[in-house]
């Protein structure tokens, strides 16, 4: 004789997918590339996946900047769900100045830590909801 298991109920969470969601007029030429300013991308973020919020780990001393083995530093951002409080998974995103190089972590200055948030921002929208990157960009016509 079997019997059947009960299974736990499962909870789901929708994440909104945001491919897309820029236009070509959201966009401006830097170099050879398109990008999208980053408070676009957030006032995008805020119309098309409401009651989601980016935010910053704090590392274990309560800051903001993690040192990383080469003595230099990174973020680790996130979206919440203000209202579920899920959180998704954590991005790491280098704290860096001109063409991608990075700081020695003793030279972070609070103006780098300005700008990582911000980029991180950006980057973890697409690794999180598929959504506008902040580089290389093709928009959709509107």
């Amino acid at each position: 004789m079997t019997t059947e298991t009960e299974l736990p109920p499962v909870e789901t969470y929708i994440i909104p997918n945001l491919g897309g969601i820029l236009t070509t007029g959201d966009l401006y030429k830097k170099g050879k590339f398109d990008y999208s300013a980053w408070a676009k991308t957030a006032q995008r973020i805020r119309e098309y996946a409401p009651n989601w919020f980016f935010a910053l780990e704090p590392n274990p001393d309560g800051g903001f900047i993690w040192k990383a083995p080469d003595n230099t530093g990174y973020i680790l951002g996130y979206f919440q769900n203000v209202v579920t409080g899920v959180e998704l998974p954590l991005y790491h995103y280098a704290i860096t100045k001109g063409f991608n190089q990075t700081i020695p972590f003793d030279e972070i200055s609070s103006n780098d830590l300005q700008k990582a948030h911000r980029r991180c921002l950006c980057a973890c929208a697409c690794y999180s909801f598929g959504a506008v990157s902040y580089t290389h960009l093709r928009a959709h016509e509107t």
